[in-house]
């Protein structure tokens, strides 16, 4: 199931969210971003994700939200602390390949950037 809590209770602001893995998460400090990450503590408001290129993120939930999969796509504001503070998440299930999506994020964000926009 999805939660999806777009706008609700947020000042979301209605932007596209780039993909993102943890080390690109500084050039958008202030803007909407997806990130996908494996779920290592989740304890609402606070979940802390695994990151596709390795280390951590912490995520900051929305107003009720309950991940149903080992694996989110978090969509969201990055914080002046890297954190992410959610809008809204996709459960992605319990088997996800996190080495592929983030060499997908790197083709995305590089040399296929036009197929992304």
């Amino acid at each position: 199931s999805t939660q999806s809590t777009w706008g609700q209770k947020t000042n979301a602001k209605m932007e596209p969210a780039v993909r993102v893995n943890r080390n690109s998460l500084r050039q958008y400090v202030g803007k909407n971003v997806r990130f996908v990450g494996k779920v290592v503590r989740c304890s609402y408001p606070v979940a802390v994700l695994d990151a596709p290129d390795g280390g951590q993120v912490q995520v900051q939930m929305s107003d009720g939200a309950s991940y149903g999969s080992s694996f989110v796509e978090v969509i969201g504001e990055v914080n002046a602390d890297l954190s992410i503070r959610e809008f809204t998440f996709n459960n992605f299930g319990d088997d996800f390949d996190l080495a592929n999506y983030n060499e997908m994020v790197a083709l995305a964000s590089n040399q296929f950037r036009e197929l992304f926009a």
